[in-house]
């Protein structure tokens, strides 16, 4: 049978070391070294972590990416969410149909550049963050729905995306007075 130590020299765990007194005060004096540094790290990094973000958002500005769907007679122009389940597919869908507008050309990664190749008389964007990236704005969906706005002269009305139609219920209306806006604009162009 092995004895407790010999286990314990088999397991790498003796022997237990243990600090002097003397290296206390080196520790001491490694412990302010270290205090000056996390300071000046802390300054270094705020500075770091501003600079990160400021490039993150001119990046997702120049870059974000969108799904845009226009009409067959080019007349409207739809920016939303790249991904949505079946269910925010087959509501898009109903949606579309309910202001007669037929799917002439869709494309799942798009960007501004490519919006501006689409000359439409109407752009409906759907959703909180495609709008404040196309808009360049920091407003709320509430505060930008229910007026038109404009992107490179063209009239852009905003409301919900499906998938927050689904999940809100009580939204689908003010979507609907969106989408009547949005069919009077053509109209009156």
């Amino acid at each position: 049978m092995i004895s407790r130590e010999d286990l314990m020299r088999e397991l790498e765990l003796l022997p237990v070391w243990r600090l002097r007194n003397a290296v206390v005060k080196a520790t001491v004096e490694v412990a302010t070294t270290v205090e000056s540094v996390a300071v000046e790290s802390v300054a270094v990094a705020s500075v770091v972590q501003s600079e990160v973000a400021t490039y993150e958002v001119e990046t997702q500005q120049a870059t974000h990416q969108f799904r845009l769907i226009v009409s067959e007679d080019a007349q409207w122009a739809f920016v939303l969410e790249q991904q949505q389940n079946s269910e925010a597919e087959l509501l898009l869908q109903n949606m579309l149909k309910a202001v007669e507008v037929k799917v002439g050309q869709a494309f799942a990664d798009a960007n501004k550049e490519h919006l501006s190749q689409h000359v439409s008389k109407v752009i409906v964007v759907m959703g909180e963050v495609e709008a404040q990236q196309l808009l360049n704005e920091t407003q709320t969906l509430e505060q930008m729905r229910s007026k038109p706005h404009q992107y490179q002269d063209t009239p852009v009305i905003v409301t919900y995306s499906p998938s927050h139609l689904l999940l809100n219920l009580a939204d689908k209306a003010k979507a609907w007075e969106d989408l009547c806006l949005s069919k009077f604009t053509v109209t009156s162009l």
